[in-house]
């Protein structure tokens, strides 16, 4: 997670790919390992200190001790020998009879390498558990059609990555470094406003929740992590993420499952993240350029645009091996790092198939020879050990530059690269023998195939970032270049998305930045439609007609619109592209890349209300809708969450 150089992003280089990339090539496969060089802080010229600034709504707005803050050097960690630690699986509760899984986020230390000292870290131990090893959680499952519920108690103490606590950011409190806020957000989950995990809808230390999911949906890899206002990606990075699975009466987590998918020991959640360290075991995080700087007013202060660790960690342990026996296995793959993407180039000799999204199950096994991982994204992979050789050791590695743009970026735009992450190594032992299943949907004992939707409405959303015109480092990030509170400090209400309740929607999403996004919609899975490349330049130059000069990205427009944002439809060039086979399934974050139009399809109600979706939704009552009310959708990069490419939307 050490700091790193910032690649220029002036207008120009936040700009369009020329002509924009060939978008088919969006999904493929690949993993790995590297040390990342320390960074110094970099130091404001005097003449950005008396640049105008703006004020963030809800922040502290001011600079006055900033110059006092604490702003650690990022070092490259310690020499760790991949492969050494064998890969835990996580333990699992199962909630499949309606019951409730109880969860105490506390901090504690954990073992990531034998060659490293113990880390600080916070997790989600199983209620009644001892011992100071916390880190991330229990992996849940539940069964569609019998709601469970999860209870947690907040017995958070010092949080370990303190430092970096940014105070300027809006929902921050002056007690988060010794206490934290938390609140559970079950990501892709199909749940009422009040349950769904609101960054707003934090608890103290010593406080406790219960959120209650009605499971109506689809079996699904679904994953749950903390959601706190403002440091989000603080929270995650100290290990607050967990995985949550959704059984049906076809995916029924039992060896004798309809579609004959492995079970038990051959079904094992696999969450990639990546960390540095620093030689007495602590976390390293990198802090921005304006750390401790005499900064103007609302620009933040330790935040760092992005944090790439240089050290693959999957489900806890550094770069670990897994010996698998001869036999099919199911991995439930989850990108839980805070900003890298994987491209992950599978062995060409290993028979390797994805069966569902983030959403749930795909028509048919897709055969893969790469993978591409975004932030939040989630694949579901059977993989083919029957023929493999007794002592064979099979490396997944990864080659996706950091920051992520596209997947033709040169090797020189890598700053952060990492590239080892995980070994296989086959044993003599047998393993299930099932072949891998020709089809999986729209078949005898299948779950109904992927519906077709027809969107009846079109709304634009506009990525954009502001950067500092002197330094040229990124001050915040925007969604319809708006701020996600208003001038209350509360998450505003005007001027956002507000969809018709038992409708779809086409969502059409324009990156005007120079990286690519995974935007995350609370509430529903969409489908999405297709991608394709606009004229980035003339788009700015539109929007910059309806600001005062100097316009996008000066810090100056932060936070002014325009309202509603600008159609990107005079300024599309080339044509548009589909979806890959991979994400033809449901979706419910996906990758937006630079200088393209991303259009999604969006149910905003459910099968009960005639409406093409993965869950059932309400039928229509005197009584108020459960999906009715207002949520968030923002960029899953959770720097960019936290600051401040994050707005709510209100189902009505």
């Amino acid at each position: 997670m050490g700091a790193r150089p910032m690649r220029p992003r002036t207008s120009l280089a936040m700009g369009a790919v020329a002509g924009g990339a060939v978008l088919a090539i969006w999904l493929g496969n690949g993993v790995g390992i590297s040390a990342a060089a320390a960074i110094p802080t970099a130091r404001r010229p005097d003449s950005a200190r008396a640049m105008q600034g703006m004020v963030m709504p809800g922040s502290t707005g001011g600079a006055g001790s900033r110059t006092d803050a604490v702003c650690p050097a990022s070092a490259p960690s310690p020499a760790l020998t991949p492969f050494t630690e064998q890969l835990p699986v996580p333990q699992r509760i199962d909630v499949r009879s309606g019951t409730s899984a109880r969860l105490v986020m506390r901090d504690g230390k954990h073992s990531f390498h034998a060659d490293l000292p113990s880390t600080p870290t916070l997790g989600y131990a199983v209620a009644g558990s001892t011992g100071p090893d916390v880190y991330s959680g229990p992996t849940i499952e539940a069964r569609k059609g019998t709601p469970a519920s999860v209870s947690v108690v907040n017995d958070l103490g010092e949080h370990p990555l303190a430092l970096a606590m940014d105070h300027t950011f809006m929902g921050m409190t002056g007690t988060d470094e010794t206490a934290p806020r938390g609140v559970i957000h079950l990501h892709g989950a199909h749940s009422e406003p009040a349950q769904d995990g609101l960054p707003q809808d934090t608890i103290s230390s010593g406080q406790s929740a219960t959120y209650r999911y009605v499971n109506d949906q689809d079996s699904a890899g679904l994953w749950y992590h903390d959601h706190s206002w403002g440091m989000t990606r603080l929270q995650v990075s100290a290990g607050l993420a967990g995985q949550y699975w959704l059984r049906d009466a076809f995916d029924t987590g039992k060896a004798d499952n309809p579609l004959h998918l492995p079970a038990g020991a051959s079904e094992i959640p696999l969450t990639l993240q990546d960390r540095s360290f620093n030689l007495d075991g602590s976390f390293s995080y990198p802090v921005g350029a304006f750390c401790g700087q005499d900064a103007p007013a609302g620009y933040p202060n330790q935040w760092a645009p992005e944090s790439f660790g240089d050290v693959a960690v999957v489900n806890g342990k550094v770069t670990p091996n897994l010996d698998v026996a001869r036999g099919v296995y199911r991995f439930r793959v989850l990108n839980a790092s805070n900003a890298r993407f994987y491209h992950v180039r599978l062995p060409a000799t290993l028979p390797v198939y994805q069966i569902g999204t983030d959403g749930g199950l795909l028509n048919a096994p897709v055969r893969l020879k790469e993978l591409l991982l975004a932030p939040a994204e989630r694949a579901d992979l059977l993989v083919d050990f029957r023929s493999a050789v007794v002592g064979t050791s099979y490396q997944l590695t990864n080659d996706a530059v950091a920051p992520y743009s596209t997947p033709t970026a040169p090797p020189e735009e890598d700053e952060a690269p990492l590239k080892d992450i995980l070994q296989f190594t086959v044993t003599a032992a047998t393993g299930v023998q099932s072949d891998v299943p020709k089809t999986l949907r729209g078949g005898r004992s299948q779950p109904a195939a992927l519906p077709t939707l027809k969107a009846t409405s079109t709304r634009t959303v506009m990525l954009n970032e502001i950067a500092d015109p002197t330094v040229d480092e990124p001050v915040h990030g925007h969604i319809n270049n708006q701020f996600y509170a208003d001038a209350t400090g509360l998450p505003r209400t005007t001027q956002i998305e507000a969809p018709k309740l038992d409708t779809v929607e086409e969502w059409d999403i324009v990156n005007t930045t120079g990286d690519a996004h995974p935007i995350h919609l609370h509430l529903t899975q969409f489908r999405l439609l297709n991608r394709q490349p606009f004229d980035e330049p003339a788009y700015t130059a539109s929007v910059n007609t309806r600001l005062p000069a100097p316009g996008l990205p000066d810090p100056s427009t932060s936070g002014k619109g325009p309202w509603p944002a600008v159609s990107p439809a005079p300024y599309l060039t080339g044509s548009p592209v589909g979806p890959a086979p991979v994400e033809q399934g449901w979706k419910d974050t996906i990758i937006a890349p630079p200088g393209q139009v991303t259009r999604i399809l969006v149910p905003f109600g459910g099968t009960a209300a005639g409406v093409p979706a993965p869950f059932v939704g309400d039928t229509r009552t005197a009584s108020v809708q459960r999906f009715a009310g207002t949520y968030v959708f923002h960029c899953h990069i959770l720097e960019h969450e936290d600051n401040d490419m994050m707005q709510p939307y209100q189902i009505r």
